[in-house]
């Protein structure tokens, strides 16, 4: 669009490094199964939707890497909830915050369940990432993810978008 301005990245390389580094450390811990650990990710999980900013964001996954409490499908899709309809992010970090949560996630061997792959769904249409928003349609297939409705309204609209 003439005369309007290329939205820059405000998250610096050394900063967009420090949380690849720490998601990495995250995915590297396992999921806790205590009573105890399960009120702590209900906990985190309602705090992650106060959360807008990226440093609200990253401080809370330090806190779960401090206490080595590895990420589980709820905190992940209430991440990707919040990167991705944050205002206070913009497009360009939102883009490479959820491409690096895919990124590690796959060769951490986690796996995503139908509710991050409807969140993805949502976010990279939203982003209008068609490239990824296909990638990421495509492996929930190959991991024979049992789609729902709201996975496939999530495509339509996706889809819609881009």
């Amino acid at each position: 669009m003439p005369g309007r301005k290329k939205q820059s990245s405000t998250v610096r390389a050394d900063v967009r490094a420090e949380v690849s580094k720490t998601l990495r450390e995250w995915f590297g811990y396992k999921i806790q199964t205590s009573r105890e650990a399960k009120s702590w990710y209900r906990q985190y999980s309602q705090a992650f939707r106060r959360c807008s900013s990226h440093s609200d964001i990253m401080g809370l996954i330090a806190e779960l890497v401090h206490y080595e409490y590895g990420p589980d499908e709820y905190l992940i899709a209430q991440l990707i909830n919040q990167w991705h309809l944050s205002r206070q992010i913009p497009k360009g970090d939102k883009i490479f915050l959820l491409r690096l949560l895919v990124d590690v996630s796959r060769t951490s061997g986690f796996r995503f369940n139908v509710v991050i792959y409807n969140n993805l769904f949502k976010a990279f249409g939203a982003l209008q990432e068609k490239e990824m928003l296909k990638a990421v349609y495509e492996e929930a297939k190959a991991k024979r993810i049992e789609l729902n409705v709201i996975s496939y309204s999530s495509l339509f609209k996706a889809f819609g978008e881009l």
